[in-house]
């Protein structure tokens, strides 16, 4: 008799079991807080826009959306971070055009920047500006590449490390203006824009988010913008383009992704999310005024663009001959 109840009782606490845990495997995602590692340090362009970014898709989801900083290796540690989380989409990634090259440019690179990840969408695309220290010496474009030429490697150049977009444009307008000039490393925008405005760096080519505040104040000089044409709110500075640099053109861009193996379903959730933030008329005014443009794309359109992109840097990647270490 004991023994019967014992058996039902044990069927009874393992049929409970069952049924909870169904129901916790069953629970709609997102049942907890998302979050986004950033590679980029606190008040870097990437740092905000996530921020924005993430609180509207918190408000979408109904769950927060946090932004998490892990800057060094050129965010590398970041996607590194990401790559080996559980794919369950609670852990994504800010991406942009220097990890797709970070085996190139990382000793020691343990991702594959396009089998590793599960593309969402891209946020956005846009220009950058071309700005030195307020008291260099050169008021043009053709006044800084002969100020870099009379003096080969005096010149310096900041960006936010080897592999982000900041040092590939840096590398890209070396390699086009035929220049020697050295490169300086921070950990973050917010450091850098410090420095330039301090005198101790000579220029640097990054979004116009957190520069065109200062470039107003008259803190820091803009002397060309990487944009095919001239931008709405910089109409007297010239393009690299304009300044006799024919063929440069740089258009940078971020986008979300997962861990491989994160569920489809999933990520048609989180882009759902996005295209719903980023069509909003607030996010088209807002980026706007940052020379960008907001994309709504399919994961499988920001799949494609991911490997065209590598394709496309690698060589530029080569040419500087920089093997850093993760």
């Amino acid at each position: 008799m004991h023994r019967t109840v014992s058996l039902l009782l044990a069927a009874l606490v393992t049929a409970l079991l069952a049924t909870m845990m169904g129901t916790a495997f069953a629970q709609p995602f997102p049942s907890k807080p998302v979050r986004i590692m950033v590679g980029g340090g606190a008040g870097s362009v990437s740092d905000v826009r996530t921020r924005w970014l993430a609180q509207r898709m918190g408000v979408v989801l109904g769950q927060p959306v946090i932004v998490e900083n892990k800057p060094g290796a050129g965010g590398n540690l970041a996607a590194d971070f990401v790559a080996k989380s559980a794919p369950d989409g609670y852990t994504l990634f800010l991406a942009h055009m220097g990890v797709l090259v970070a085996p190139e440019v990382y000793a020691g690179t343990s991702f594959d920047p396009l089998a590793d990840f599960a593309p969402i969408s891209r946020i956005s695309h846009g220009y950058g500006i071309l700005t030195t220290r307020a008291d260099l010496p050169a008021r043009s474009v053709d006044e800084l590449i002969a100020l870099a030429k009379r003096e080969p490697g005096k010149l310096n150049y900041g960006s936010t490390g080897i592999g982000t977009p900041p040092w590939m444009a840096g590398e890209l307008f070396k390699r086009h203006a035929k220049i020697e000039v050295t490169h300086v490393a921070y950990k973050g925008g917010g450091e850098l824009l410090q420095d330039l405005m301090g005198g101790r760096i000579d220029y640097w080519l990054e979004g116009a988010l957190i520069q065109m505040p200062h470039v107003k104040a008259g803190k820091i000089r803009a002397l060309a913008v990487t944009a095919p044409q001239r931008l709405p709110f910089l109409p007297d500075v010239p393009t690299l383009r304009e300044a006799g640099l024919t063929d440069f053109e740089f258009e940078g861009w971020t986008g979300l992704v997962a861990p491989r193996g994160t569920p489809p379903a999933v990520i048609e959730q989180l882009n759902a999310a996005m295209r719903k933030v980023l069509t909003s008329p607030e996010a088209v005014a807002w980026l706007a005024e940052q020379a960008n443009e907001p994309l709504a794309e399919s994961p499988e359109e920001f799949a494609a663009f991911m490997k065209s992109e590598r394709a496309k840097w690698l060589p530029v990647v080569k040419g500087a001959g920089v093997k850093a270490q993760m």
